[in-house]
């Protein structure tokens, strides 16, 4: 469904009928924008209108819990757009979309949190360790996912890309992690000449099979790259 069409159809049900208006003009002002602009425009709108007011909270776990993993993406991003909360806060707002069932929603909860990141990593990785030994793999997965020094669609990090070793006790809890998806997201984590040498220790120091795998996945990724083992 067009984000337009179902801004206008949720309105009612997130009680936003206050700044319906504005937020109609917002999304139709935005109908040629790139999908992820319409997203970040949209959601920065909902949490512009309800930033303040005596309803905040419950309006945005309406939008944060709503069926439509569209409307859940709002909410992410409203959260990431609000320059109020540190980062233990946006922690706390991050968690649900972490081990929310959308992978696409999962994806965006790492935008909550990330930027402090950048600026400084060593605080925030502290606290996401407590995320790495999370009971939810979902949440292991966007602590790993969230602290890669070299993100996909999210900026870098500056200082794990000049020493990863930051990051040691958050990866060495899920070097045999059980999930696939976990493994897949601890092997994708990589500064090429630091990720050999952490492999041959991991492969020497646990015969898990989980770790075989992760360095397997790791060192292949490596190879391919031209990197000689």
């Amino acid at each position: 469904m067009d984000q337009r069409v179902l801004l206008e159809h949720a309105i009612p049900t997130l009680g936003l009928d206050f700044a319906a208006s504005s937020l109609l003009q917002v999304a139709e002002g935005l109908a040629a924008a790139k999908v992820t602009d319409r997203f970040n425009g949209i959601a920065a709108a909902i949490g512009a209108a309800i930033r303040g007011r005596d309803e905040e909270e419950r309006i945005f776990r309406a939008v944060a819990t709503h069926r439509s993993d569209i409307v859940r993406i709002w909410a992410c991003l409203s959260a990431r757009h609000n320059p109020r909360p540190g980062f233990v806060d946006r922690l706390r707002k991050a968690r649900p979309f972490a081990a929310d069932g959308n992978m696409s929603v999962r994806e965006f909860a790492i935008d909550i949190f990330r930027s402090f990141l950048v600026e400084d990593p060593k605080p925030g990785l502290a606290i996401l360790v407590d995320w790495a030994g999370d009971p939810d793999p979902n949440v292991r997965r966007c602590a790993v996912e969230g602290t890669r020094p070299r993100g996909v669609w999210t900026p870098h990090i500056p200082a794990l890309k000049r020493d990863p070793g930051l990051a040691l006790p958050l990866l060495e809890p899920v070097r045999a992690d059980a999930s696939r998806y976990v493994q897949n997201a601890v092997a994708n984590w990589t500064q090429p000449e630091w990720a050999i040498k952490l492999c041959r220790r991991w492969r020497s120091e646990s015969p898990a099979p989980a770790t075989a795998y992760i360095v397997k996945r790791a060192l292949l990724s490596l190879r391919k790259r031209g990197f000689e083992l």
